[in-house]
Formats: C-alpha cells, sequence, structure tokens
C-alpha cells in the first residue's frame, strides 16, 4: 500500500483499521502516528475525538508507532485509524448496519475535510433517472428488482 501511495506522490495516507484482542470486552478507537512531529497529529486527535463521540466508544488517545509499514514507509504523512474492536460483540454486530457504516465514515472524512479547509457541501439538489416505460406491470417489477439487487436501493415505481 505504500508503495503504492509513493508512486501516485499523494499529499497525505490514511490507512483504516478495526482492531482485534483476545479481551473481548476491549472496545475503544485509536489513531496511530509515525512521531509526534507529524504534520497529522493534531488531526489524529481531532479523528480519534469525533470518532469516539459518533460512534459513541472509548477513546485511546493517539499512539506513536516506527513499527507499522504503512507509518514507515510513506514518503508523506501518514496515519492509521484503529476504528474500534470487531472482537467486541457490540462492535460486531454493529458493523452489519449501515448507519453506523456511515457514521464511521461522515466522522471520519468530516474531521479529514476539515484538517484541509473543505467541506461536504449540500446543496438540497438531488437529481432522478429514469430506467424504463412498461405497460405490463410485471416488466416493471422485474427491471426494479434487477436495479436492487445492483445496490440501488432508493428505487421505486412511479404511475401516472
Amino acid at each position: 500500500m505504500a508503495s503504492t501511495a509513493n508512486k501516485e506522490s499523494c499529499d497525505y495516507f490514511v490507512s483504516l483499521h478495526m482492531n482485534s484482542s483476545t479481551n473481548k470486552s476491549a472496545k475503544e478507537c485509536e489513531v496511530w502516528v509515525y512521531d509526534e512531529k507529524s504534520k497529522l497529529y493534531i488531526l489524529s486527535k481531532s479523528i480519534c475525538s469525533n470518532l469516539s463521540k459518533t460512534i459513541n466508544t472509548p477513546n485511546r488517545g493517539v499512539k506513536i508507532s516506527k513499527d507499522f509499514s504503512v507509518l514507515r514507509k510513506t514518503k508523506m504523512s501518514a496515519l492509521l485509524i484503529e476504528i474500534d474492536f470487531i472482537s467486541h460483540s457490540d462492535v460486531e454486530a454493529s458493523c452489519k448496519s449501515s448507519k453506523y457504516i456511515k457514521d464511521i465514515a461522515g466522522s471520519i472524512s468530516s474531521t479529514l475535510l476539515s484538517f484541509v479547509n473543505k467541506s461536504i457541501a449540500d446543496d438540497g439538489v438531488f437529481y432522478r433517472v429514469c430506467i424504463g416505460t412498461f405497460k405490463d406491470k410485471s416488466n416493471t417489477v422485474k427491471l426494479k428488482n434487477e436495479a436492487i439487487s445492483k445496490c440501488f436501493k432508493d428505487t421505486y415505481i412511479v404511475t401516472n
């Protein structure tokens, strides 16, 4: 992974992980950086704090490691996010929830964007795509089900 990022001349490298432990009660987020002088050290604190609040898990804070390959081998500033402990049964169950996944993605992405003085713009504009018109309702239902099977969950039938 580090070599790919180095070839692409990325500005930053962010590696996402779920931690695991033989201690099944472990439940905490943490972020790892190469050293305290990293440009991403302050960002890492914000990610930990925001993620901890968003998914209601304890904050283990920012940790230093020169052992992680993705931190040691990248030419750019890098961080490794341990979102929580997948070995905890509640966390494992939460991973099946799209809301939980969206909350994690939203927390991390908004914190990263804030770091580079950007934000997610929601102008309220939505676009719709119509993919077929049929006289026979069974053809409409078949196409709708096909779209849903391809992960287009917001699929519905409109009648005139």
